[in-house]
């Protein structure tokens, strides 16, 4: 049986063999449809895409409620010319959220509302964006853990002190590091020391490579690659056997994998 013109169980140039049909889809920022990146409509759209997870972006609104957007400034998305954290999670489901990419506009969705729209249909792939370190895990943790099964996402961040806070508050949920800079091999073993391992690395398309994906194995560190958006890109990455491929455009993707 093969997926996307590649044989189904096959050794990858990594050393280990991968199932093409095992590897995780995610949509970027639930990117791909009509609506704006990360909105409440965009998600909603999502729901019947052909994809196991969405990865979305978390940070606190001015009153702590985690809500889904991307930048720290709302400028790009609603012309709004404030930092996030300055507004209300009231006052900021108000704005209008537009893009140039999108032809219609959406809203800005609190977690709890992506929760509602998503759970049981889709793995959440959540990224914990920069701030006060104990306050966005709190906050979030407490609607996953009301919310979620621990099997049914993934919290990952640039910023591991941000997981290594994960951490100490459950131990069991799985956990991400995101990095898109040429890591120096003793800054990336200083770092899983200091957090105390991370269960995935969620690694920059352009610094892929099987020297990384090999230590990776050595770690037993699953494997997801952001930012894989060409075809060329997609097959480089079922090539070397990846865990999960996050991207902007899951058409793409699942005609890759279909052939």
């Amino acid at each position: 049986m093969k997926r996307g013109g590649f044989d189904n169980r096959r050794l990858s140039k990594t050393g280990c063999v991968r199932r093409v049909k095992e590897i995780q889809r995610i949509i970027h920022r639930a990117n791909g449809g009509a609506y704006p990146e990360n909105t409440l409509e965009a998600l909603e759209e999502m729901v019947q895409a052909d994809a196991e997870g969405i990865e979305i972006d978390i940070q606190l609104s001015k009153d702590d409620v985690p809500m889904v957007f991307h930048d720290p400034h709302l400028g790009r998305l609603t012309g709004r010319d404030s930092l996030l954290r300055e507004l209300s999670a009231v006052e900021l489901k108000s704005l209008k959220v537009s893009s140039n990419s999108s032809d219609k506009s959406g809203t800005i969705p609190t977690l709890d509302e992506a929760i509602e729209i998503l759970k049981g249909k889709k793995q959440f792939y959540i990224e914990l964006k920069k701030g006060d370190t104990n306050n966005i895990t709190e906050n979030v943790l407490s609607v996953l853990d009301e919310r979620l099964s621990e099997d049914s996402f993934t919290l990952s961040s640039f910023d591991p002190k941000l997981i290594k806070a994960v951490k100490a508050k459950n131990e069991n949920v799985r956990t991400g590091y995101i990095f898109s800079t040429q890591l120096r091999n003793i800054f990336l073993n200083r770092t899983e020391k200091q957090v105390g391992g991370f269960d995935q690395w969620h690694i920059e398309n352009g610094m892929l490579n099987e020297r990384l994906l090999k230590k990776a194995r050595r770690m037993n560190r699953e494997v997801m690659v952001w930012k894989a958006n060409s075809e060329a890109q997609m097959k480089r990455c079922i090539e070397l056997g990846v865990d999960g491929i996050i991207t902007d455009n899951i058409t793409k993707l699942n005609k890759v994998l279909s052939g």
